[in-house]
């Protein structure tokens, strides 16, 4: 049975900030349980590919703005209400083209996990697959409720849950990307090869019927007779208006240059 790890994860946020021993930094604490049950995907520096691939999950809200990677600093979002609110910069990055809006049932990788230095909320990090040969990235902050406490672990699970999920359809701990080669040239992956079922050999063609024989007629003119027959061996001038056309099977007889006897 699978695990629900993001669910694993929003209940050690929690209770590492209420179970923490006497002195423990509870920031470390909880990033410390929260790591040991979700794995960090890890990219290049200039996040242009995976090295190694972690938890990847899958958006259950519309409007995460993540920038290209182009852009040095990722854009911040918060969730708000039920909602995710995307930073003010977001609109104008949308209309140049530098920034991609994620919507429902679309998945990203998770490369950070982190506590704000104010300890008011999670801050998480996203990287996206290539679109276009173009990867995104930003952040998603969940904010705790000023003046309190982490929440309760149900609490926090529940709001998680509310904005990503695990991707069901793979074991995301031990997925691995390849990483792309020095030069930015793309990883060539070469495809599984495929035995196609046995099939057996096509059925020979149909037997051909043998060609007619050539076919001379009575009434045929000599130019039709020689199409067919080709030259004559010898030609027998019998009179002004009479020819013999002797060919090895045949004996044509032509009156005024038209087959009158076949023999």
């Amino acid at each position: 049975m699978r695990i629900r790890r993001l669910a694993v994860c929003a209940m050690a946020f929690a209770l590492a900030g209420f179970g923490q021993q006497a002195g423990e930094d509870w920031r470390q604490s909880m990033l410390k349980t929260f790591l040991s049950n979700c794995q960090l995907t890890k990219a290049t520096a200039d996040k242009s590919s995976i090295v190694t691939a972690g938890t990847v999950v899958v958006l259950k809200k519309d409007n995460l703005v993540l920038y290209s990677t182009a852009n040095r600093i990722p854009p911040g979002n918060s969730y708000v209400n039920g909602a995710i609110k995307a930073g003010f910069m977001s609109s104008a990055y949308l209309k140049s083209g530098n920034a991609r809006a994620f919507v429902a049932g679309e998945k990203l990788w998770l490369t950070k996990a982190s506590i704000e230095p104010k300890g008011d909320g999670v801050v998480l990090e996203f990287l996206s697959d290539p679109f276009d040969d173009a990867r995104y990235w930003g952040t998603l902050k969940f904010n705790f409720a000023k003046g309190s406490p982490p929440p309760a672990p149900e609490e926090f699970e529940k709001t998680l849950e509310q904005v990503v999920g695990v991707d069901a359809s793979s074991d995301s701990k031990t997925a691995q990307a390849p990483a792309r080669p020095s030069g930015g040239q793309a990883a060539q992956v070469a495809a599984p090869v495929e035995t196609p079922a046995s099939i057996p050999p096509p059925p020979p063609p149909p037997d051909q019927p043998p060609p007619q024989p050539p076919t001379v007629a009575v009434g045929m003119t000599k130019d039709q007779v020689i199409a067919i027959m080709g030259q004559p061996k010898k030609v027998g001038n019998i009179s002004a208006v009479k020819q013999i056309y002797l060919y090895p099977d045949f004996k044509i007889t032509l009156t005024s240059g038209k087959v009158t006897n076949i023999e």
